[in-house]
């Protein structure tokens, strides 16, 4: 129980620092913004065909089922985001009913996600995937997972009071290791 709590309080601190970097990578881009549209090499029209490509419209109505919980974000989306959309639409085919409805159900959580929570999300999830817990050290992948499902499923049957202090020894922050602005 004691690992759990620890890679819980490691992904906790993990994800804090990279929604934190994720913001601000997010205002330099947002503040060199005026400057790419000032220039004439960037002229609108080339923004309008990278929203439309492909467009809602071009979808095929097994796709605009698949994916309408994104319908409303579509045209909000890069060319690449759109492509991988539609390859989950593909699996979303040979998917059971059950699983369908699973899958628009996590496709309408993840629309409600701002772009930084996004971010912060797929960030996550790749720390995750990279840790040496998950990934089975040993080239063991399914045993890997097994461990974080059962590890996760602990975590869950936790009673709230439990999991509420887990995450607030998590949220603390070591001051003892920061340093101390210098004044210019």
């Amino acid at each position: 129980m004691f690992k759990l709590v620890s890679k819980l309080q490691v992904l906790t601190t993990k994800l804090k620092r990279i929604s934190q970097t994720t913001l601000l990578a997010g205002l330099f881009c947002f503040a060199a913004l005026p400057t790419v549209l000032a220039q004439p090499t960037a002229p609108i029209a080339a923004i309008k065909t990278i929203e439309s490509a492909p467009s809602w419209k071009s979808l095929t109505a097994a796709q605009q089922t698949a994916l309408k919980p994104m319908q409303a974000d579509w045209t909000n989306l890069d060319a690449n985001r759109k492509k991988k959309w539609m390859a989950v639409a593909q699996r979303y085919q040979t998917m059971s009913s059950a699983d369908q409805a699973r899958m628009h159900e996590r496709m309408e959580q993840w629309a409600k996600l701002t772009p930084v929570q996004r971010s912060a999300a797929r960030d996550n999830y790749s720390a995750v995937l990279s840790s040496p817990n998950t990934t089975g050290g040993n080239g063991n992948d399914a045993a890997a997972k097994a461990n974080l499902n059962d590890q996760w499923t602990k975590y869950q049957a936790l009673p709230s009071e439990k999991k509420a202090r887990l995450n607030e020894q998590a949220n603390k922050v070591d001051t003892s290791k920061t340093k101390p602005l210098s004044t210019p």
